[in-house]
């Protein structure tokens, strides 16, 4: 029905400011959240997420960040991801997010 894939460990991208870089070096990167279309807004893409909270916590990571190019609003709503800037790519301006766990 759907996937999500977590990098422990992802360099981030040279185009990315030096403090903020550093900053996410000991996060976790989820990647490529996919929902089949027929069985969106289910829920689905939400336990993915959650799950991959999970997994970076019990590996004593500090928090997730990621890249996305239309799901920030959601990913703030519903996670607390906070928006760290954007980065231009593939002729679209990305936004960069971050949630640092308590």
């Amino acid at each position: 029905l759907g996937y999500l894939t977590i990098v422990e460990y992802d360099e981030p991208r040279s185009d990315i400011p030096n403090d903020v870089a550093e900053r996410l070096r000991a996060f976790a990167f989820p990647s490529q959240l996919q929902v089949h279309p027929q069985f969106r807004k289910r829920g689905i893409g939400s336990s993915l997420m959650r799950q991959a909270e999970r997994w970076a916590r019990e590996r004593g990571k500090p928090g997730l960040w990621s890249i996305t190019h239309r799901k920030a609003y959601w990913y703030k709503r519903d996670f607390g991801y906070e928006e760290l800037g954007k980065v231009w790519e593939n002729e679209t301006y990305k936004t960069v997010i971050v949630k640092e766990f308590d």
